[in-house]
């Protein structure tokens, strides 16, 4: 069965491309065998410029999937793909309300050739947002240890709760809170962040954090996730052990 992720936020600058960045390497460097499709739904397009290099002159492109095409992924390593996105998607909002529905009924195309797809969506609640959530059997919020994330978080749960009504995607499931960009001293306000939301989300709140550095934002510019581009460093084994542990947590 193909597991279908969406990266998920409405609150800016958490990392949220960062993070479906170096978890689809992850997932794709702790087993081998799974085959592993990345979809970038944002028109910003910095999924597709961390692993294409450029979201200019694209042979195909994520809009296409919203006009019931199937573009032919592009494998960045044996076992990992991407479907890039350009500025083409940004026209996406101007269809009719139904377009929401195309993106998961081309994904569907895709599911014998792929054992997880993570879609990195926009954090601009629309149709893009909400066909993200239609598409997917899980969504996985990341966010900052600030006040402002934390609203952010509350407001894609209620997002999600909408989504889960009968005629849209009832079996859609939280697959976890990821607490991101985590400083190695916190402040006695990110303390107080973290400790609510571990109180308000309880379980949903991976045990693996991710700490902040510069690792993160430079390895893209070398179109390498962590786990590569420095393998000694933290970031890099967060990833790892976060990959594993969403590998998990989907078993249960």
């Amino acid at each position: 069965m193909t597991i279908i992720i969406d990266i998920a936020t409405r609150k800016g600058g958490v990392n949220k491309t960062t993070c479906t960045f170096n978890l689809g390497h992850s997932i794709a460097l702790t087993n081998k065998k799974f085959r592993v499709l990345l979809i970038d739904n944002d028109p910003q397009g910095d999924l597709t410029i961390a692993t294409l290099g450029s979201k200019e002159n694209l042979k195909t492109h994520t809009s296409e999937l919203y006009n019931e095409k199937t573009p032919e992924p592009v494998f960045i390593r044996d076992n990992l793909a991407v479907i890039g996105t350009n500025d083409q998607l940004t026209f996406i909002q101007d269809k009719g309300f139904e377009v929401i529905y195309n993106l998961g009924a081309a994904l569907e195309n895709y599911k014998k050739d792929f054992d997880y797809i993570l879609i990195d969506s926009l954090t601009h609640e629309g149709y893009l947002f909400t066909a993200g959530l239609l598409a997917s059997n899980y969504v996985l919020s990341p966010m900052i240890p600030e006040p402002f994330a934390a609203r952010g978080l509350k407001k894609t749960f209620d997002i999600v709760d909408k989504v889960r009504k009968p005629r849209l995607n009832p079996d859609l499931k939280i697959l976890g809170v990821l607490l991101s960009t985590v400083p190695g001293n916190p402040t006695t306000l990110n303390k107080a962040v973290i400790d609510e939301i571990k109180q308000t989300y309880s379980d949903l709140v991976f045990k693996t954090q991710i700490s902040k550095g510069t690792v993160a934002s430079e390895s893209p510019a070398y179109l390498q996730p962590v786990i590569e581009y420095e393998p000694k460093h933290k970031i890099g084994q967060q990833y790892m052990a976060l990959a594993k542990e969403i590998l998990q947590r989907i078993k249960r």
